[in-house]
């Protein structure tokens, strides 16, 4: 049966508080705000975030492409400018930040040129290249947009409070994790506007959660990965 917008919104935001899905919860939050990972795994969960965030413009552009309403392009393209650029913030480039980020950790630059996705990494990146450029374009928006950046204003903020308490980093080494305490506030808003005026069929509804849902998984996989290190 077709939800209402409401319905569809409260559905969904159920289902992100499942376990594994709920990244706001996820146990390495706790764990690096008590400085309980060592530098080591610090550096490599961070790595295999940049391994990701890097990608990320690619799929907003693939977005932008895909829509078919030049207002919700308008908000694409000033999101893409924000990525790629830093415009709205006056920094730079998001992957940029968390570049800087993970340089302040202690990885050098040739190590994090050249690393690779693991396992869990390459799962979230090649679900999120399918969903930007093989479905629906709303699926390919939302999927990525609703599942992170409705929870990253918490999950990141955490990150990045318990780098400057736990891990000595400064302010300007934590940037890319502080910054997107508020501006994914403002896009986790538009993203909800945007889903509950075009996801018009019940159809559509069912394979946004599924891609919605099915995204926070692999960033759930993603932040795993300290174990490996």
């Amino acid at each position: 049966m077709l939800a209402t917008p409401e319905t569809l919104q409260q559905e969904i935001e159920d289902g992100l508080r499942r376990p594994g899905r709920n990244l706001t919860e996820h146990p390495v939050l706790a764990m690096l705000d008590r400085g309980e990972l060592t530098r080591a795994q610090v550096q490599g969960l961070l790595t295999q975030m940049y391994v990701h965030v890097r990608e990320v413009t690619r799929w907003i552009a693939a977005s932008f492409a895909a829509c078919p309403y030049p207002a919700i392009r308008d908000m694409i393209f000033e999101n893409l400018l924000e990525e790629q650029i830093g415009y709205y913030s006056k920094t730079k480039a998001h992957a940029e930040l968390l570049r800087d980020c993970v340089l302040a950790a202690g990885v050098s630059a040739e190590a994090l040129a050249q690393a690779q996705p693991l396992s869990e990494t390459a799962a979230l990146i090649d679900y999120c290249e399918l969903t930007a450029t093989q479905r629906h374009w709303l699926i390919g928006l939302e999927g990525l947009g609703i599942a992170l950046e409705t929870q990253a204003p918490i999950f990141f903020g955490k990150i990045g409070r318990a780098l400057i308490k736990s891990y000595g980093m400064d302010e300007e080494g934590a940037k890319f994790f502080l910054l997107h305490v508020s501006v994914d506030e403002d896009h986790g808003d538009v993203n909800w506007q945007i889903l509950q005026e075009h996801a018009t069929s019940e159809a559509l509804q069912q394979d946004l959660k599924e891609a919605i849902f099915r995204t926070a998984e692999r960033w759930w996989g993603l932040l795993d990965t300290w174990q490996h290190f």
